[in-house]
């Protein structure tokens, strides 16, 4: 049974450039084993994205990645299974071709490899930053909302001091220390006594 080609994934060009690439420029991708999934998911983001940037780069490593597959007899060889599974978009084609048409073909590769390099670092510190924000995001919510707690017991009157309110509600609102949970109060108004 024969399948339906399909257009590469960040698996597929990842297959091809680990079974491929010479060690150097796998080097320089950063790609090994162990980095393959962050790779494949970058890539995969890219093919995805509808941005034309993000798109050329997913053009670029494929190009990249098809030359390596086809550049000897041997590489042809043993990425046949991958190769004759995908469906390959002119756009990767063409990139290939301008790819293996210059004439100092290592020129342009240390330059496809220098663009694609800065638009994997750049991708992966964009990826950190965003998680990094996130977190941070979420604790500040977290923080607020026993700051406001904190407050509103106060408000009620219930303690005689800040000191008092801070060191018997801190550890039972989530506070790290009895230090925050007092800096939480400084600045609130003195609670009405009925």
């Amino acid at each position: 049974m024969t399948k339906i080609p399909h257009i590469p994934t960040g698996t597929d060009i990842t297959e091809l450039l680990i079974l491929c690439a010479p060690k150097p420029t796998l080097a320089e991708l950063e790609l090994s084993e162990d980095t393959r999934a962050e790779l494949e998911a970058l890539i995969d983001s890219w093919r995805n994205s509808k941005s034309s940037s993000e798109s050329y780069s997913w053009f670029q490593i494929l190009a990249l990645a098809l030359y390596y597959a086809n550049r000897s007899i041997l590489h042809f060889q043993n990425s046949a299974s991958i190769t004759r599974r995908l469906y390959i978009p002119p756009e990767a084609i063409y990139s290939l071709v301008q790819l293996s048409c210059v004439e100092t073909f290592e020129d342009n590769h240390k330059v496809i490899n220098g663009c694609l390099i800065d638009k994997i670092k750049h991708d992966k510190s964009v990826q950190a930053r965003d998680a990094v924000n996130h977190r941070h995001a979420k604790t500040k919510e977290a923080r607020d909302q026993r700051k406001q707690t904190i407050r509103e017991i106060w408000a009620t009157g219930k303690y005689s001091n800040r000191d008092i309110c801070a060191e018997e509600e801190y550890s039972a609102l989530g506070f790290t220390s009895f230090k925050s949970a007092r800096n939480a109060l400084k600045g609130t108004q003195d609670p009405i006594k009925l």
